[in-house]
């Protein structure tokens, strides 16, 4: 969620990190908020008094998923991929749609 939230690649968008990203809902991994918090004040993407609340990083997913570049995630994820129907299921609604199947720890 770290990638997710704060990699910056030179402006690229990373779809791998937002295929890693479903395959941890599908699985139904917690999010272990705790430790996403110290990784993202490590990085300096949130300053160091924020406490990261679920409705914390709601905020700040929701707000990284209106920036995404959905045709560009694609396109860093074809050559990788067998079945490229499930890339059409991709969209900014869809990763959004994540987040109410996401738990936390």
């Amino acid at each position: 969620m770290s990638a997710v939230l704060a990699r910056t690649w030179q402006g690229r968008t990373k779809g791998r990190d937002w295929y890693d990203l479903i395959w941890y809902v599908a699985k139904k991994i917690p999010l272990h908020l705790k430790h996403l918090e110290n990784r993202l004040k490590q990085a300096r993407f949130i300053e160091k008094d924020i406490i990261l609340s679920p409705e914390a990083f709601s905020k700040l997913y929701v707000e990284r998923v209106e920036k995404l570049d959905v045709s560009a995630a694609k396109a860093d994820v074809v050559p990788f991929i067998r079945n490229r129907q499930i890339l059409e299921l991709w969209s900014q609604s869809y990763f959004t749609s994540l987040l109410s199947k996401m738990t936390f720890s």
